[in-house]
């Protein structure tokens, strides 16, 4: 999944680098600075996002490992961001298999699954073609060295075994 700034395109960068260039050829150093500061930027937000991601874990964490249909649980959800780049946000990204024996509810009991784009089914081997549903959760990051938590929860639809793995990360300058 890919959310791109224009600055962060390379042929805009090089385009924006060439023109900067050719304004200090003919001494205009105002024009060629504001030119070289947006590609600059974008090359930095460029660095930035590659960086961020590296030594980012997610845990999850269950108190109960059996349920009944119906029954709901608590699931914990722990990122923890082990480097001093500090991290603006983070996606939490949970599919969810079929046959879906429990998904993420609201406090109110509604569902909070939603249906994954191409770019996810892209990320999670999906069939263009097939349906699926993912959960997917912003959470805001302050800092370097930091952990952050937070819980959903989840109710069991069905009887049936349900293992969470596959729960990836996504970032972003």
């Amino acid at each position: 999944q890919e959310e791109t700034s224009i600055l962060a395109l390379t042929l805009i960068q090089v385009v924006l680098l060439l023109l900067s260039a050719i304004a200090v050829y003919y001494k205009q150093n105002l024009l060629s600075a504001a030119l070289l500061l947006p590609a600059l930027v974008g090359f930095a937000g460029r660095i930035w996002a590659k960086a961020s991601i590296k030594n980012v874990s997610v845990k999850v964490k269950v108190k109960k490992s059996r349920m009944f249909p119906g029954d709901e649980m608590i699931l914990t959800y722990q990122i923890k961001n082990n480097k001093a780049l500090p991290l603006l946000w983070v996606d939490i990204l949970q599919p969810l298999k079929k046959p879906v024996c429990m998904e993420p509810v609201s406090e109110e009991g509604d569902s909070l699954a939603e249906r994954m784009d191409g770019a996810e089914k892209t990320m999670f081997g999906v069939p263009a073609e097939e349906e699926a549903e993912i959960f997917r959760q912003r959470c805001s990051m302050t800092g370097s060295w930091k952990t952050v938590s937070f819980t959903t929860k989840w109710k069991a639809e069905k009887r049936g075994i349900y293992i969470l793995d596959n729960t990836r990360i996504y970032t972003g300058d």
